[in-house]
């Protein structure tokens, strides 16, 4: 079934086999794909409110915004270069794939959902929900990972003010991340990855792996920073009540400043180094 400019299909369900094509200046509401059914929405066209379940597939192309998609187990939403989705809930067991060139606003990642941002992609005031996943290539602002969230930044991910939330995780692997704020989650920063300026308050840890970099972090009261061989921090702040932790081989390096009641932990104490450092 094809939707031309000026159609409107209201309520339509696509079954096995079936397609529905919306073309420039058409538009789909509420419209439902099942198992092996095919929704494609060109540029200029509109897609409002879909529900994409186990087996059926959601294909947005360039120039195409879709609105309020919901995908349920077993369903597939891609958006393809120069398309664009707003709003979009990923459910148990659901998919949703950002091309390269492809973006994403607002999007919900829910528990046993999965989300992937390719190289070049976008994704744009992200959620990640308890027991949601966030796989990242690409780019990646204003994240929130709640409890019991993961998100992941891979070889040349970037992200920018992200949030983790007690129970969250962010992981960093060969990707860069600015200006994060750990409020209770937890930040590991691997080989070839770097942290910069970000926040530790109560409860949060961020932990630097070897080949692993962490620039301008401030740890809170409560917080907990380490630095573990191989890995580096630069220019970090340590306020009263927070804890640092250098592991035998780890490096503390450029002005570090550390402020009256602080724990410090310096491991192997023959094998640490700590330089610049400045005690407040």
């Amino acid at each position: 079934m094809y939707v031309s400019s000026g159609g409107i299909v209201n309520g339509a369900t696509v079954n096995s086999g079936g397609e529905l094509t919306i073309s420039s200046g058409g538009e789909a509401y509420y419209t439902t794909v099942n198992s092996i059914g095919y929704l494609t929405v060109y540029s200029g066209a509109m897609a409002d409110s879909t529900t994409v379940n186990s087996g059926g597939i959601l294909n947005v192309r360039s120039g195409c915004v879709t609105n309020y998609t919901s995908v349920n187990n077993g369903g597939t939403f891609i958006v393809f270069f120069g398309g664009v989705a707003s709003n979009a809930r990923v459910n148990s067991g659901g998919s949703m794939s950002i091309s390269a060139g492809g973006t994403a606003y607002y999007t919900s990642v829910n528990s046993g959902g999965s989300a992937f941002v390719s190289s070049l992609a976008a994704a744009y005031n992200t959620n990640v929900q308890s027991g949601g996943w966030l796989f990242v290539n690409g780019s990646a602002t204003y994240t929130t990972v709640n409890s019991d969230g993961n998100a992941f930044l891979s070889s040349g991910a970037t992200a920018s003010n992200a949030t983790v939330y007690k129970g969250g995780f962010l992981d960093m692997d060969r990707a860069s991340a600015n200006i994060v704020y750990v409020s209770g989650g937890d930040v590991n920063v691997s080989s070839g990855a770097t942290l910069n300026s970000a926040t530790v308050f109560s409860g949060g840890i961020i932990t630097v792996f070897s080949g692993g970099t962490a620039n301008s972090a401030t740890v809170s009261s409560g917080g907990r920073f380490y630095v573990s061989s191989g890995g580096e921090a630069t220019r970090a702040t340590v306020n009263s009540y927070s804890e640092l932790h250098v592991s035998s081989g780890g490096t503390a390096t450029s002005a570090l400043k550390i402020l009256d009641l602080v724990y410090i932990s310096l491991i192997a104490m023959s094998h640490y180094r700590l330089y610049n450092h400045q005690f407040l």
